[in-house]
């Protein structure tokens, strides 16, 4: 390994040191109409996708490997990442008030005449034997010009989520920005989804935003190797610079055997769509797929 790749792999690990907790999978809190969860549909075994990928060797003529361990890892805070916001909408809904409004305890995110979402804001008191339930919804404005809007959802026991809905069409998704990396391209069409790697199995989403409102495009997920499981941290370098041309990771993968020295490896991973597929690179894919246990689908 190169001495940047060495001081990479430094850096990956002080981050994987300093770990990111799993979060449980919580209901859904209800809206109308109904939205999909992109982070349940992340881990389901029921594939949209069907046509398996096949990892390709990265052409590193070009020091593709270096740049991408040595690329910025995103994070929430970065533009291109989804986080919660705060819990104040008063801002947002006098700048969008054609778009978004509050009547009571519902909020309402569509224009007057045409399709509209309804958030309702309540609180059910627990009994003897259940706990309350209950969610607060807050408006977070539009996603670019996706023609997706956000709305953060904030339950007394769960962790938050966000909704994102699009009046125009109907489409409505839910991700849960604080347990799952969520990413939208910079042009405001293809939305990126992984969980952390504690959680098993490891697993990435591509959802791409259209006229009809959204399809899923892509998805990864790690498995078991004889009752072992493999971990896999990911960190995301960010989408190319034509955001519809792919995105690039890192994997931090941690085989566990028996070996009492667990060992760490940093991966880097391209992924391309091109000629209306999606093409993933590695630098030795027979190699990866033994590291990683993980299967693509589009």
């Amino acid at each position: 390994m190169k001495p940047s790749s060495a001081k990479s792999l430094g850096i990956l690990l002080l981050l994987f040191v300093g770990g990111v907790t799993g979060a449980a999978q919580p209901a859904l809190p209800s809206i109308s109409p109904k939205a999909e969860d992109l982070s349940r549909a992340m881990i389901s075994t029921h594939r949209p996708t069907t046509k398996k990928v096949t990892f390709e060797a990265l052409d590193n003529s070009m020091d593709a490997t270096d740049r991408i361990l040595a690329a910025y890892a995103r994070r929430a805070g970065d533009a291109d990442v989804l986080t919660i916001g705060g819990k104040s909408d008063k801002a947002l809904l006098s700048a969008h008030r054609n778009m978004a409004n509050r009547k009571g305890k519902v909020l309402v995110v569509g224009r007057p005449k045409g399709k509209a979402f309804q958030f309702r804001d309540g609180y059910a008191p627990g009994g003897y034997k259940t706990e309350g339930s209950g969610a607060t919804f807050v408006y977070a404005g539009p996603l670019g010009t996706s023609g997706y809007h956000k709305v953060d959802a904030f339950s007394g026991r769960d962790p938050p989520g966000a909704f994102l809905v699009n009046p125009e069409n109907g489409a409505a998704l839910y991700v849960r920005p604080e347990a799952d990396l969520v990413s939208i391209s910079t042009d405001q069409k293809m939305l990126a989804v992984m969980n952390n790697g504690l959680d098993s199995p490891f697993s990435i989403l591509i959802a791409l935003f259209d006229q009809r409102g959204y399809s899923i495009h892509l998805q990864c997920q790690s498995h078991m190797d004889g009752g072992i499981r493999q971990r896999i941290i990911p960190f995301f370098k960010g989408w190319h610079r034509n955001s519809r041309g792919g995105f690039d990771l890192v994997l931090l993968t941690q085989r566990l055997d028996d070996d009492p020295s667990p060992r760490f490896e940093a991966v880097p991973v391209r992924f391309s769509f091109r000629d209306a597929e999606w093409h993933v690179y590695v630098n030795d894919p027979a190699r990866f797929i033994r590291s990683t246990r993980l299967t693509c689908w589009q």
